[in-house]
């Protein structure tokens, strides 16, 4: 299981915030084009501009402030269907001077790495060559054959910058995923140290036995001489030997972690995701907690560190690691925006299952506390019963 994805979401956030500052350049040059080429000539021209400009509107707030895929994608499928009806605009060939092309050209190169960017590959890839084809159609049916050359052309031009915008994306989004697989792996490291770390804690405490336990029952009876004594160096026997089988029965159960190293795995893990990350540690120590439990934990740890480095805006970020004799606590807080818990949608996976089922199935609690404005806080406790 990837147990980090920092990295790919930051990447995601970063290029829906680029795609909507590109796309207000783009919006405005179409605009402005369209206006000049349809402006008091043809209704339906201006019907047509009219709709990309609601749906392009739609979009930027989406990309800037949204997180769902439906109005960009629309604003993509927009366009297509903008490019098909261009030819019955009133858009003619006398009325473009020179080289012109109609207003809508500017927006199919964006709207196609937009619609790649948000979709499998097969579906854009579709979609490139249908508007690849679709702006042949459009070249031809206003400006004729003359300009059919310079339509291939144009048509050409385009699949090849698309295609290498989109295999720039593809690396980085790859860099992202093997950065976040990096951490992942450099966090289940850490549990493994943790756990070797244990199982060397019992095997020395085992060691410990043997030396005092089985030592001394030797000893005594070595130097028995009565009966008493014997007697005595036979019930030590048999406590020694229970000792040792309760041992060896522990050693063979499953293998747990350490509360100390559990610690030191989330503070290493904590620290790279983020620089605005604080990390405090009380009252680690040896005492011992089971694998599953400690994976369940660091699993809903980082997800309340992923939530509050995408969206809570925050200049810092704390995380508070506590165990004592009644078992352990993990606090992530921030000073950011905060958000209402009891309007968030109970399906939400990073809430509902990576943070609060995950503490269920292991016996412990996840309380997550926010308001709007005044940041928010989520508390993990497992008791150690």
């Amino acid at each position: 299981m990837q147990l980090a994805s920092i990295a790919s979401n930051r990447l995601e956030e970063l290029i829906r915030r680029i795609s909507g500052f590109v796309h207000l350049l783009i919006a405005a040059e179409v605009t402005a084009n369209g206006f000049a080429q349809v402006y008091q000539k043809n209704s339906f021209g201006m019907a047509l501009l009219s709709l990309y400009l609601v749906v392009a509107i739609c979009a930027l707030v989406s990309l800037w402030f949204g997180k769902g895929k439906f109005w960009p994608v629309c604003y993509s499928a927009t366009v297509l269907l903008i490019v098909f009806l261009i030819p019955f605009s009133g858009i003619q060939e006398s009325g473009l001077p020179g080289n012109t092309r109609p207003w809508i050209w500017w927006a199919i190169g964006f709207s196609t790495i937009l619609f790649a960017v948000l979709t499998r590959a097969s579906q854009w890839v579709s979609y490139l060559f249908v508007i690849s084809g679709a702006w042949l159609y459009v070249e031809f049916e206003i400006f004729g054959e003359p300009r059919l050359l310079q339509a291939g052309l144009d048509a050409a031009f385009f699949v090849v910058y698309c295609l290498a915008v989109m295999a720039l994306v593809s690396l980085v989004r790859q860099g992202a995923r093997e950065t976040d697989l990096a951490n992942g792996e450099a966090i289940q490291s850490s549990l493994e140290q943790a756990r070797i770390e244990a199982v060397e804690r019992e095997r020395q405490r085992v060691d410990a036995l043997v030396h005092d336990q089985v030592l001394h029952t030797l000893l005594l009876a070595a130097r028995a001489q009565t009966k008493e004594e014997r007697l005595a160096a036979s019930n030590s026997a048999q406590v020694a030997i229970t000792a040792l089988t309760r041992a060896q029965l522990e050693q063979e159960r499953a293998e747990t972690v350490t509360t100390a190293g559990l610690f030191r795995a989330l503070e290493s893990a904590a620290m790279k995701l983020d620089p605005r990350i604080q990390v405090e540690t009380r009252g680690s120590s040896a005492d011992t907690i089971p694998p599953e439990v400690a994976q369940a934990i660091t699993e809903a740890t980082l997800q309340a560190l992923d939530n509050s480095i995408q969206h809570s805006g925050a200049e810092i970020i704390g995380v508070l690691l506590s165990s004592d004799p009644s078992g352990v606590e993990f606090k992530v807080s921030d000073n950011g925006i905060g958000f209402r818990p009891e309007r968030v949608s109970k399906d939400r996976i990073g809430i509902s299952t990576s943070i609060h089922q995950r503490l269920k199935s292991i016996g412990g609690t996840a309380e997550v506390r926010s308001s709007p404005g005044a940041g928010t806080i989520v508390t993990l406790r497992w008791p150690n019963d």
